[in-house]
């Protein structure tokens, strides 16, 4: 390159050289610079001065330059710098200070630059294409996070309306006895989860089972429950890893999608002859006792335990067992590990 650095390159090198700046100082400095440099540009292109191959040097220069972490974020600045690169420079260098090698350069650029710019055109003209779908995109999803954004702060008072629905301990008080019955005879370790006040655990326990239990609202100073939510833990378990597990609580609140992972993560940590023991409310019972405003705004309904029925099938389970009562409204369903 004939001419020397700019001093608005040097300037921005002494950005990408300063880490102990804040971001929102660097955003600023560069973009200062950028505004600086791209109108010097704009007068020195009118004049002449700076040719189309020195100019694309300098914008290689400069993408060497310019710190990761303020590209990287920048959608736009992404964008703009693929389009750049599909703009393709059919004129090689071919000065040489050997005279006959620039000859038979400039010759073989001669030869192949109109089969070139034939390639060169279809290439540019999808790149182009490619990167305004791209952006296309790119305007839709930012789109969608500004209504999103725009709905959070009109609902301000609502919050996680799951938090706000009830904590249903009467189901799993009507069911301790099947549940302990059906759970203590089991090899390896038992779950409970949401395991409430650790009732249920703690029977387990005075049965001579190898019980624990997790609740988002679980004691931090008891040794049998954990304070975590059910799929988070269940999350971490390792395959095989459980004999047994109790499933309440989340059944009703959890969203569709959460209540499907469930089932299938109930299959991928209980061992081969493990028992899930799974505790719920028929739904139309469920909207009975709930507050008309919360079962709208829930994030999800309760299941039928037909529905969990062919869920645990799905997921691996035999011997699917549904039972109803000993409350009206209220169900367990139990299946073995195949």
């Amino acid at each position: 390159m004939g001419s020397p650095i700019p001093e608005k390159v040097r300037k921005r090198r002494a950005i990408s050289e300063n880490p102990t700046a804040s971001q929102s100082s660097s955003e600023g400095d560069f973009d200062a610079v950028v505004e600086e440099i791209q109108a010097e540009a704009r007068r020195r292109r009118e004049s002449g001065e700076y040719p189309a191959a020195f100019e694309r040097e300098l914008d290689a220069l400069f993408e060497d330059l310019v710190p990761e972490r303020l590209r990287e974020h920048d959608f736009e600045a992404v964008l703009d710098r693929a389009e750049r690169a599909s703009l393709i420079d059919l004129h090689a260098p071919v000065d040489d200070e050997r005279r006959a090698y620039a000859q038979v350069k400039r010759g073989v650029q001669k030869l192949i630059l109109w089969y070139m710019d034939y390639v060169v055109r279809q290439l540019a003209t999808f790149a182009a294409s490619t990167t305004r779908a791209v952006r296309l995109l790119g305007n839709r999803v930012e789109a969608i996070d500004e209504r999103q954004t725009a709905l959070a702060r009109r609902l301000p008072e609502v919050g996680d309306v799951g938090d706000l629905l009830p904590r249903d301990h009467h189901t799993v008080e009507s069911w301790s006895d099947g549940a302990v019955a059906l759970l203590s005879g089991v090899s390896g370790r038992i779950l409970h989860a949401e395991a409430g006040d650790g009732g249920v655990v703690k029977r387990l326990l005075d049965a001579g089972a190898d019980a624990y239990g997790v609740d988002p609202e679980a004691a931090e100073d008891s040794l049998e429950l954990r304070a975590q939510g059910a799929l988070e833990h269940l999350g971490v378990v390792g395959e095989g890893a459980l004999g047994g597990l109790l499933l309440s609580g989340i059944t009703d609140r959890a969203p569709t999608e959460a209540k499907i992972r469930l089932a299938q993560v109930a299959g991928e940590v209980l061992a081969p002859g493990g028992r899930v023991v799974l505790l719920g409310n028929d739904p139309e019972h469920w909207a009975e006792r709930v507050p008309a405003a919360l079962a709208d705004l829930a994030p999800g309904r309760p299941f039928h335990a037909d529905t969990w029925r062919l869920l645990l099938e799905r997921s691996g389970f035999d011997g699917v067992d549904v039972r109803t009562g000993p409350e009206t409204g209220t169900y367990l369903v139990t299946a073995t590990r195949g």
